[in-house]
């Protein structure tokens, strides 16, 4: 049987990296991935159980760590709302029949172009509250 590589790409705002791995490796290189993560300050060490798992099971560190950020940022924090961010809140606004400039002009005093990412994370959750 072969062993093939496998290529693991780790990526925040400020870096990216990418390891070869040897597929035979590849669970003692992602609990290395894993042990160093939780090492980093700020990064949540409860959800290694849940988030990773066995390996036909587990997420991959780029997923984990986009989830961690997210969860810090609110949403996306002060970059721009993303597409699938701004078409949830439509959708939300037309099934609940919300005024959709009136509900954001009085939320946050701007159009659904102008929302970050953390104020559309806030409109969202205020409008499913409704």
């Amino acid at each position: 049987m072969e062993d093939n590589n496998l290529i693991i790409k780790l990526e925040n705002e400020n870096m990216t990296l990418s390891l070869s791995v040897k597929e035979s490796d590849i669970d003692k290189t992602f609990d290395e991935i894993k042990k160093f993560y939780y090492s980093i300050p700020g990064n949540n060490q409860q959800k290694s159980n849940n988030q990773y798992g066995t390996t036909a099971g587990r997420q991959s560190t780029q997923s984990v760590a986009n989830q961690d950020n997210k969860a810090k940022l609110n949403g996306g924090g002060s970059k721009p709302a993303s597409p699938k961010q701004k078409d949830l809140i439509q959708d939300i606004a037309n099934d609940k029949k919300i005024n959709l400039d009136s509900f954001l002009d009085s939320h946050f005093q701007k159009n659904i172009e102008s929302l970050t990412g953390a104020e559309a994370n806030q409109a969202i959750k205020k409008m499913k509250e409704r």
